[in-house]
């Protein structure tokens, strides 16, 4: 007799190139995409959209597509589970003392305050062992960071 499985979801490790997101971006919005193969083959990945504050206006850029971790797998993560919108302030991400040939890594994790998934960005081959972490957060429900 096989062993039940609970089902899960598998997300991608990701990474970002930090020269793509522009200099006056305060945050950076992620979301879900769904992506098919030619095979017909479905995965899921990340978009970001930098963001900025212009008066008292939010102003967008373009999307910027995530690139999936070289051998770097990806996270099971339990269902039910939510795929919502997430953010994170550049704030943050600079206080990690990016340099202009930065690359994030994004890893999915299980956001505990409600079934949401979630993603700790840390630099990938930080090699300065600092060991700093920032996690994107669903908004909302989550409340917008402060920028």
């Amino acid at each position: 007799m096989k062993k039940f499985k609970p089902a899960s979801l598998h997300l991608p490790i990701q990474t970002l190139d930090w020269s793509a997101v522009p200099d006056k971006a305060q945050k950076i919005l992620l979301q879900f995409e769904i992506y098919v193969s030619k095979s017909g083959r479905k995965r899921f990945g990340l978009v970001v959209y930098p963001a900025w504050k212009t008066g008292k206006h939010w102003k967008f850029g373009s999307a910027i597509e995530l690139a999936n971790k070289k051998r770097g797998g990806s996270i099971a993560l339990p269902l039910p589970l939510t795929l919502g919108n997430l953010e994170i302030s550049c704030k943050a991400l600079k206080d990690m003392n990016l340099d202009e040939d930065a690359v994030l890594l994004f890893t999915p994790v299980m956001f505990s305050a409600n079934p949401h998934a979630a993603y700790d960005v840390t630099l990938d081959g930080d090699r300065t062992g600092s060991g700093d972490v920032v996690t994107a957060n669903p908004s909302p429900p989550a409340r917008p960071q402060d920028v």
